[in-house]
Parts: C-alpha cells; structure tokens; sequence
C-alpha cells in the first residue's frame, strides 16, 4: 500500500508541474433537445461503465448508474440530469480493491447542444451551494466541484422502435483529494482527472408511454 501511495505521490506532482486547471471555453450554442410529449421523463441507463480517473493509477468503474430528468415543454436547449451511481469500484493499479461510494449529493448535469450533436459538446457540473459530488473509497475521500465540462457527444438510436439517445461523456475533471493518506503523500490535493463512459437516453410522456427524443446541433 505504501508502494502504492508514493507512486501517486509522484504522480500528483507530475501533472502539477504541468497542468493548470481552467474552466474550458463557452460553445456554440443554438442546438435544443426534443421529445414528443410536452411533459417527458428523460431516463438514462448505462450504455458502456462510467469511469472516473485520477493520477496515481486510481479508477472508479461505476457499472449501475441512473439518470434522471424532467422537461414541460417538446423543446428545450439545454437537459437537466441528475445521476445515481448504484455499483462502483475501485480499480488502483490493475488490482480491484472492492467496492466504493459514489454520492451526488444533490448535483447533476447540465447539458447543452453546440453546432453538432455528435461533436464535443459543453455540460455543466451545478451543486447546491457548498456542496460537491463526493467519492468516498477506503484510504480517501475524492470531491469533484462544480465545473464546465467539454466532451459530451450525441447519437440517434432506437430503442424498440422509438427514437433514444446515447450520451457518451469523454471529459477531463478538477478533481480534490479531501482526505486520506494519499493526499498527505501529494504534493497538491487539487489533482487532474477524467470521466469517461455512456448511457443510453430514453424518453417516456405523461401517461407513461415511450415517447421518441431528439437531440440537434445549430448546424445539424
């Protein structure tokens, strides 16, 4: 374990000589989401595990995830999700060390549509204020605040015959080392990071009933 910790202990320090960490820029916007009933529950399953990564070797494979949301109108030009990681673990250094937390804590996604849907579209991390999505595994705890986002990319799909979305996330995070001794190996506790992963989007209207989704970029 001590190994392990050193390592990223050389790991934070490499990537805080080199890396700044910064809000990427706005995108284009003009692109909307649709659905066929004015009042739609947006309901997300994975597609492919949602992955958060940090240095040091240190990966949470989250295989069971939920995404929530509720739009009042066929229209809109941006998409509130709000996750629910159900079955994550904690992958370091190749080895699997057993399961791990991931909470909410009440923040979600906001999604937004730029010139393409399939391009590398912007989304919004947004919390309560004071609070963060936190990731609580044995010899730490891992915050990730508030933040834009850039990498999120859009594909038409059918699911039994009804349009659906896949929503793959291909981003890089600011990511905090709360607590543990990982962090006292570190010489920085703010400590670049990624998500990668998919989900598949479908729609449902007010009775219930699977509702087709769209998703289109200004120049789509």
């Amino acid at each position: 374990m001590n190994t392990k910790l050193k390592a990223i202990g050389l790991a934070v320090a490499a990537f805080a000589l080199g890396a700044v960490f910064t809000a990427p820029g706005s995108a284009t916007t003009g692109g909307h989401f649709t659905s066929g009933d004015s009042h739609t529950s947006w309901i997300g399953t994975v597609h492919t595990p949602n992955v958060f990564t940090w240095a040091g070797g240190q990966k949470v494979v989250c295989s069971k995830v939920t995404y929530l949301g509720t739009t009042t109108a066929m229209t809109t030009e941006s998409l509130k999700l709000t996750p629910n990681y159900e079955l994550c673990e904690l992958w370091w250094s190749g080895e699997n060390e057993g399961p791990v937390k991931v909470a909410n804590n009440e923040c979600f996604f906001q999604l937004t549509i730029g010139k393409k849907a399939g391009a590398h579209n912007t989304a919004h991390l947004n919390c309560p204020a004071g609070k963060q999505m936190e990731i609580q595994i044995p010899i730490q705890i891992m915050k990730i605040p508030p933040q834009t986002i850039q990498g999120v990319a859009f594909t038409a799909t059918t699911e039994s015959g009804v349009g659906a979305l896949t929503v793959a996330f291909t981003t890089n995070l600011t990511t905090h080392c709360e607590t543990g001794l990982a962090c006292a190996w570190a010489t920085s506790t703010d400590w670049f990071g990624s998500f990668h992963g998919s989900l598949t989007l479908r729609g449902l209207g007010t009775g219930n009933e699977p509702v087709g989704i769209q998703a289109t970029g200004s120049e789509d």
